[in-house]
C-alpha cells in the first residue's frame, strides 16, 4: 500500500519588492516553510523601526509619507497568521479604526453582530513597513 505524504515540499522562493504585499506574502511562504529571498530596489535596508518616520526615504514610492488603511481582510488575516506584526505596528503607533463607525450611529443603527468585520489599521507608510520590516528580519527562513 503507497502512504501519500501531506507535506508540502519545501520551495526556494524569490518576493520582489518589500513593501507591504512584498513582505506580508514572503512571510506568509516563510511560515508555511519555504525559504524565502526578498529583493528590493533600495539599497538600503529599513532603519530601526522608532527611526522610521523621521529618517526613512523610499524614493521611488510616492505615496510613501501619506496614511495608509489597510483593508479589514488585510488585518483579519494578518491578526490569525502574522499577529506579530499586527503587535508591532500597534507598538508603533498604528490605530485601529471601525471603517463602519466612523459613521454616527444614526447611520449606523449601533453597533451589530459581524461589524468587527470592518475593523482594520491605519498608519503612515513608513510605519507600516516599519512593524513588517521588524518581523521580517527576525524571520529565520
Amino acid at each position: 500500500m503507497n502512504s501519500i505524504s501531506n507535506a508540502r515540499p519545501v520551495r526556494d522562493v524569490v518576493v520582489l519588492g518589500a513593501g507591504p504585499t512584498g513582505l506580508t506574502t514572503a512571510l506568509l511562504l516563510a511560515r508555511s516553510g519555504h525559504v524565502v529571498t526578498v529583493l528590493d530596489r533600495d539599497p538600503e535596508p529599513p532603519p530601526e523601526a522608532e527611526l522610521a518616520w523621521a529618517t526613512w526615504s523610499r524614493p521611488g514610492v510616492y505615496q510613501f509619507r501619506q496614511i495608509h488603511i489597510a483593508l479589514p481582510r488585510w488585518y483579519q488575516v494578518m491578526r490569525e497568521e502574522l499577529p506579530e506584526v499586527v503587535a508591532s505596528l500597534r507598538r508603533m503607533g498604528g490605530q485601529e479604526v471601525n471603517l463602519l463607525h466612523l459613521n454616527t450611529v444614526a447611520v449606523t443603527q449601533g453597533w451589530r453582530d459581524g461589524d468587527d468585520r470592518y475593523t482594520t489599521v491605519t498608519a503612515r507608510r513608513p510605519v507600516l513597513e516599519a512593524a513588517l520590516s521588524e518581523v521580517a528580519d527576525a524571520e529565520p527562513a
